[in-house]
């Protein structure tokens, strides 16, 4: 009996563990690079609901900048809470477009790219803190790069936007 309670302790558990971890959230600055690498190997088959999923959505951003309410300058408050989702999401849709469209004409193979290299910068615009990054990765014999950027929150870096893909 203490051994079915204690393998149903570990399930639990896990599956507690597993359920509260937020595969786009991350602690360290440099992860933004890899998380973006990984995210863009699997381009090929990312539909426009997972790519929106995957990056920072209208209700986080709504969140966050409720937290950071009282340091924050009426217009941009107002700017924020006036953002619709549609609209919201029709931008982000434009850079998944243009992502895939670049891709196309550059011929990549998104499962075939290689990582090259990551830099990054902490920004500060208003209230809001977070990094924006050149992720540079390789395909066939040419270097590619674009740009990414994460809000920060606290200790945790939430991706906001990938785009820009340009030949390095």
């Amino acid at each position: 009996m203490k051994k079915l309670q204690f393998i149903f302790s570990i399930i639990l558990a896990t599956a507690l563990l597993i359920s509260c971890q937020n595969p786009k959230h991350f602690s360290k600055a440099e992860d933004l690079g890899k998380y973006t690498f990984d995210f863009l190997k699997k381009l090929e088959n990312v539909s426009k609901e997972q790519f929106l999923n995957n990056l920072l959505t209208l209700k986080e951003f709504k969140e966050f900048a409720n937290k950071k309410d009282d340091s924050m300058q009426d217009i941009v408050k107002e700017s924020i809470e006036r953002l619709d989702k549609k609209t919201y999401e029709a931008g982000l849709l434009r850079q998944y477009t243009l992502l895939k469209e670049k891709g196309k004409q550059y011929n990549i193979v998104w499962n075939d790219i290689s990582y090259v290299d990551f830099t990054y910068e902490q920004r500060t615009d208003d209230v809001m803190t977070g990094i924006r990054g050149n992720l540079i990765f390789k395909h066939k014999d040419t270097e590619y790069k674009v740009l990414t950027s994460a809000l920060q929150d606290g200790d945790i870096y939430v991706p906001v936007i990938i785009n820009r893909l340009s030949k390095n």
